[in-house]
């Protein structure tokens, strides 16, 4: 989408990221991460879905389209589950996916309708 976000990153998650920076030599920063050796350009996300495709087979993964965006809906329903798929949760991730409204990250998530009235029910009157 080419939408500009900033995302937080735990203190241990940048440690790690530190650690292979220095392992890597502390490349400029300035400098893109993915490279091409061959050409010196950045990788696209048809590559990388070429070699996640390459991954599923060797690997025998049983998911019907495995690309960049299996992470993306993987972190989505994750989220969903791990905050007890509530509605915040859903106001949450709308945010998050910047989608124009709470049906299509309802319709993202794969939520059905009765899935969602067992949430609902789930309350303790």
């Amino acid at each position: 989408t080419k939408k500009e976000r900033i995302i937080p990153i735990k203190p241990e998650i940048r440690e790690k990221i530190l650690e292979m920076y220095r392992l890597l030599g502390s490349p400029d920063t300035h400098r893109l991460i993915f490279l091409n050796d061959d050409t010196g350009r950045a990788f696209t996300i048809k590559l990388f879905n070429e070699q996640l495709e390459r991954f599923k087979y060797r690997y025998r993964i049983k998911i019907d389209h495995f690309t960049t965006h299996t992470f993306r809906k993987t972190f989505g329903r994750d989220v969903w589950d791990q905050m007890g798929r509530s509605e915040y949760a859903l106001l949450l991730l709308n945010r998050i996916f910047r989608h124009s409204n709470i049906e299509t990250t309802m319709i993202y998530l794969g939520l059905r309708a009765n899935e969602l009235t067992k949430a609902y029910n789930l309350t303790v009157a």
